[in-house]
């Protein structure tokens, strides 16, 4: 697709994000942000150069996102600040900081930073970029918030770097977020990342935080050692009641109980015929549906990560 190099959509957004840059620099930050856009098929320099009648050299292109000397901690906040601006949380609502990773799947060998990363969607290592990120929903409004790359161990030795794991990606994320003035958090997350760190950082900032865990987690329940799963094992069909969920229903029971470098837990053990999953909240007065509710939330993260895939060329 061709579009005029002087195209009014997005202008007015885009204006606010002049003072980030020179003039040469700003010209080339929109032909980037607009070619992501309109760019059809594979989204590279080159290709989202070409959607622009009368297009330069791409090398101009190239050479601002890689030696241009502009500052992306003040891009990143100037973006931000609109979101919080234009995307205003009203008082006393409750907002969600959601907690995730992405891989990017890459297929060149010497690809900057790539290694091989478990994909739980894929059951085993794949080649690519791990992207710990954060994104934040508060009814109707939603909008990312940062991202990391992690990088391996053996890279961060070899380049003389230093190492940080997903959990303190996440936990520098979750430092710097600011929420909507007047307003509440809840940081919402996978089994992968639970964590007493995270709990932790959590607590810390005066939020609250609900997760999934896994099925060998250990709990102490009325003075007794066991896993949730025999918890849930344990328990009869009485002890579990239905419950609809953005219209979908599921047989919760829930439990206050207390997890070693945790502390005191909501548990909901959701069962789906023959099968359990285990929800933990820090929030001991919520039901068994608004844990899962909360919870719920957590799926914007998957959406997200579809569209910015197959719409803007994340992974390419």
């Amino acid at each position: 697709m061709l579009i005029s190099s002087n195209v009014d959509v997005l202008t007015g957004l885009l204006e606010e994000f002049r003072p980030c840059f020179s003039k040469p620099q700003f010209r080339n930050f929109t032909t980037y942000m607009l070619g992501l856009i309109a760019c059809e098929g594979k989204k590279n320099i080159d290709a989202i150069n070409r959607c622009f009648m009368n297009a330069k050299d791409q090398s101009a292109l190239n050479r601002f996102l890689t030696t241009s000397l502009w500052n992306l901690q003040r891009l990143e906040e100037k973006r931000l600040s609109l979101a919080r601006t234009r995307l205003p949380a009203s008082e006393g609502s409750t907002g969600f900081f959601i907690i995730d990773d992405t891989i990017n799947r890459k297929t060149g060998k010497h690809m900057e930073e790539a290694g091989y990363h478990y994909d739980s969607a894929e059951g085993k290592a794949v080649w690519g970029h791990d992207i710990v990120t954060t994104h934040y929903v508060n009814g109707e409004t939603e909008y990312p918030l940062r991202l990391a790359l992690y990088i391996k161990k053996e890279t961060c030795f070899k380049e003389q770097r230093a190492f940080k794991t997903k959990i303190q990606l996440a936990i520098e994320q979750l430092n710097a977020f600011m929420p909507p003035a007047g307003t509440k958090t809840v940081v919402t997350y996978d089994s992968w990342f639970f964590c007493r760190q995270i709990v932790e950082a959590a607590a810390a900032k005066g939020y609250d935080w609900v997760t999934q865990a896994e099925s060998n987690r250990i709990i102490y329940c009325k003075g007794k050692k066991l896993k949730v799963t025999e918890l849930a094992k344990s328990l009869s069909g009485e002890c579990f009641k239905k419950v609809k969920v953005k219209g979908e229903a599921y047989t919760l029971c829930g439990f206050q109980v207390w997890m070693q470098k945790v502390g005191d837990v909501k548990l909901v053990i959701s069962k789906e015929e023959c099968d359990f999953h285990f929800y933990v909240s820090n929030r001991l007065g919520w039901s068994e549906k608004q844990v899962l509710e909360a919870y719920k939330v957590r799926q914007s993260i998957d959406v997200f990560y579809r569209d910015v895939k197959q719409n803007l060329g994340l992974e390419e």
